[in-house]
């Protein structure tokens, strides 16, 4: 997996070879939880929300509490693309971006742990915020 992972940027292999190696006999715990985080780095967040699904459904209190925070975390993720889509729309509407998230219709106002999203209404930037328990977030990348 670690091959794939840092050398041909193939995560989806990766987290085959992570899932496959975390249902051996001795396996790390937390072995399970990279193949769902390796997911997330690949892009394939339905994939990730799967594996997350079913490792928070563990009775291993650290498999479970790891699975949790990746569902919020894909959930974080899900509400920061929506919210850039919904500033996006605003500003091309009426050439300004709102005085606040409250603005926008459907707009999630916080993540998933609570803690309100970081807007900067100069920019139409938002973001996690830095001391939020989910910071910080999986990010993709594209290593073309």
């Amino acid at each position: 997996g670690f091959v794939h992972y840092f050398h041909t940027g193939r995560f989806d292999e990766a987290a085959r070879w992570f899932s496959r190696a975390a249902g051996m006999s001795g396996a790390p715990r937390w072995l399970a939880t990279v193949a769902a985080v390796t997911l997330v780095r690949g892009g394939d967040r339905q994939s990730a929300r799967t594996l997350l699904n079913e490792l928070a459904g563990t009775s291993d209190g650290y498999i479970k509490r790891s699975a949790e925070r990746g569902l919020a975390q894909l959930q974080a993720l899900d509400d920061l693309d929506r919210l850039r889509t919904l500033l996006s729309g605003h500003a091309d509407r009426t050439g300004a971006y709102p005085a606040g998230l409250a603005d926008l219709e459907g707009a999630p106002p916080a993540d998933p742990s609570g803690r309100p999203y970081i807007y900067d209404s100069t920019r139409g930037t938002v973001d996690l915020a830095p001391d939020s328990p989910l910071s910080p977030l999986p990010r993709a990348f594209d290593r073309r």
